[in-house]
């Protein structure tokens, strides 16, 4: 099991830069060097012990002491800002409000227009649909939508 430190022995970490590096105790050869490499979905990963782990995951067990309970939220959706404010451990259904979305025509997240000309708010949580009402303007929708986000996540909303 990999401890706070161990890791400490290993690497270097800048909470205001996010910069995580490979101390000496590490390799000679890796040295000053960032720790990870960039995975095909955008996060940065590396292997410590044999055991592949993502680096932001690394870095809360750094500054926190334990590996996150949850999943690591980038709060900027920026998956290589790795600076300790940025990072948050949260529920998957807070990870996956932060996410970017698609947006369809209304050019926002959990608002389309549906038959009679009429917006629709809505959001997915833990895979359930819940709509949010019908409105006439799309800003009434848009502020249904925001005011549930902030109510189910309060501050963890990305516009809590």
């Amino acid at each position: 099991m990999l401890t706070q430190e161990r890791i400490k022995e290993l690497t270097n970490y800048n909470p205001e830069t996010g910069e995580f590096v490979w101390s000496k105790k590490a390799s000679v050869k890796v040295a000053g060097k960032p720790v990870g490499s960039l995975s095909r979905n955008g996060y940065l990963v590396t292997k410590v012990n044999y055991e592949r782990y993502m680096v932001h995951r690394l870095i809360w067990l750094y500054v926190n002491g334990e590996l996150p309970k949850g999943e690591i939220d980038h709060k900027n959706r920026i998956k290589t800002d790795n600076r300790i404010s940025n990072l948050r451990d949260v529920e998957r259904s807070v990870n996956l409000a932060n996410c970017k979305r698609k947006t369809g025509k209304s050019g926002v997240a959990g608002v389309r227009l549906v038959c009679g000309g009429k917006w629709q708010a809505y959001i997915h949580i833990k895979k359930k649909f819940i709509n949010l009402g019908s409105f006439v303007c799309k800003s009434d929708a848009i502020k249904a939508r925001l005011d549930y986000e902030r109510k189910m996540f309060g501050n963890l909303s990305r516009n809590g």
